[in-house]
């Protein structure tokens, strides 16, 4: 398994498409692993040898399931498993979260982004996932994304890590590829989020400077925007 602890944070990543030789084969798999697979892959707790999907973030935290239990398979033989009944929230267990989906999000030359995930408002846990992919030939590019979440007021409330990817070309390497992310901010804060702002960026450097820049000026939201215009794109979620 793939993860990296931020020094000094709480955030954890799992990245599928890293060669890591510790990663599991089928055989290592036992009862009550949660697994994921695959370039955009749904979790799935083992259970009487078959894989039960877990269908929701909430369904995972309600289940009482940690990121650090997540095993990341590469076996394709995972696919050979009977899927069995899926992990649904018991009544009156549910969560109550805030979902936010960039879909799909052109950035100019054939390269694409998309984050999406969950805000947990009862322990401001954060649970989401972010896809590179380019559909050039040859022209591959490194990319980032962040999150901000923010109040009413488009006052920030909490800036997640700044997340770096970098794919090839289709026809030289890796050209696609999903990362599973983890991190947290107060509950306090989580209970003021009334948008969610999903910046992807193809200059990860330059936007990086701009957004530093910004912290230390106290702008808001919708000046972050125009001043990041040339160098990344936002959608903006409203909760």
């Amino acid at each position: 398994m793939s993860v990296t602890q931020v020094p000094g944070g709480s955030s954890v990543s799992i990245d599928e498409t890293v060669s890591d030789p510790t990663i599991h084969s089928l055989d290592e798999i036992d009862e009550g692993d949660v697994v994921v697979g695959g370039p955009d892959p749904m979790p799935f707790v083992i259970s009487g040898g078959k894989r039960r999907p877990i269908q929701s973030l909430e369904a995972f935290q309600a289940a009482g399931f940690e990121a650090s239990q997540v095993k990341v398979v590469g076996d394709p033989k995972l696919e050979e498993l009977p899927i069995g009944k899926p992990i649904k929230p018991k009544p009156g267990a549910a969560v109550a979260v805030r979902r936010f989906d960039s879909a799909d999000v052109f950035l100019g030359a054939g390269h694409y982004m998309r984050t999406w995930g969950t805000l947990n408002l009862g322990s401001g846990h954060i649970a989401a996932q972010t896809h590179i992919r380019t559909i050039t030939w040859f022209g591959g590019y490194h990319g980032a994304s962040t999150v901000i979440f923010a109040d009413t007021d488009d006052a920030p409330l909490h800036q997640t890590e700044s997340r770096r990817y970098g794919v090839d070309g289709t026809l030289v390497g890796t050209s696609s590829r999903t990362t599973a992310w983890w991190e947290d901010m107060s509950v306090a804060d989580a209970a003021s989020v009334k948008e969610i702002n999903i910046f992807h960026t193809w200059a990860p450097d330059s936007f990086q400077t701009i957004l530093d820049r910004w912290v230390a000026a106290g702008k808001s939201i919708a000046e972050l925007v125009e001043e990041a215009s040339k160098v990344a794109k936002v959608v903006t979620t409203f909760v």
